[in-house]
């Protein structure tokens, strides 16, 4: 997937997902004017690429113009890549060390797999202490069993074996399922 900066002169600040499957971030706002000189600004602002949606990222290569010709891409690895946009440059790192060039960022190749497979398995939403419960694994391939943990406090009488002090029943519920089976209830 190829992003140019030239194509998004809006997004200069926050997050913008490409494709469903690509999510680009900056620290503070930006610059884009839509010529060559990309995304930049004098002051310090981190560039983020993350997959979303389950798009595994493995590198980026992050293009710079100076003079009007392309400078060879900056390739960094990982399922997070980032550069440094600071002082009309683009940089490795935070520490301002190693600039790949100037003005701006031009261009963003993303490259990484297909989403991952398998279920990834979700919680309805509006579902009463939904920060209480674990899902593990997830995602999960087809037939691999699925346990959902809920670990908080239930009003209700039975089921739990232990009290607090104050008398509320504290509860570990355990249910499995069967990743690739749609339940109802």
């Amino acid at each position: 997937m190829t992003i140019e900066s030239k194509d998004y002169t809006t997004f200069t600040s926050g997050s913008k997902t490409f494709d469903n499957k690509v999510t680009v971030t900056f620290s503070n706002s930006v610059k884009n004017p839509g010529s060559n000189l990309g995304w930049y600004t004098r002051e310090s602002s981190l560039l983020t690429v993350a997959g979303t949606n389950g798009y595994t990222i493995t590198s980026c290569k992050f293009y710079v113009e100076i003079g009007g010709t392309a400078k060879t891409g900056y390739t960094v690895e990982g399922e997070s890549p980032s550069v440094y946009l600071f002082d009309n440059k683009v940089y490795t790192d935070a520490n301002d060390e190693e600039s790949i060039g100037s003005i701006g960022v031009t261009k963003i190749e993303v490259y990484g797999g297909a989403a991952a497979s398998g279920y990834t398995v979700t919680l309805k939403d509006g579902v009463k202490d939904a920060d209480k419960w674990t899902i593990s694994p997830n995602p999960a391939e087809e037939g691999q069993t699925v346990t959902l943990q809920y670990t908080g406090r239930l009003n209700k009488r039975g089921g739990c074996s232990q009290r607090s002090r104050r008398g509320h029943q504290r509860c570990v519920q355990r249910q499995r399922w069967q990743a690739g089976l749609f339940l109802e209830g």
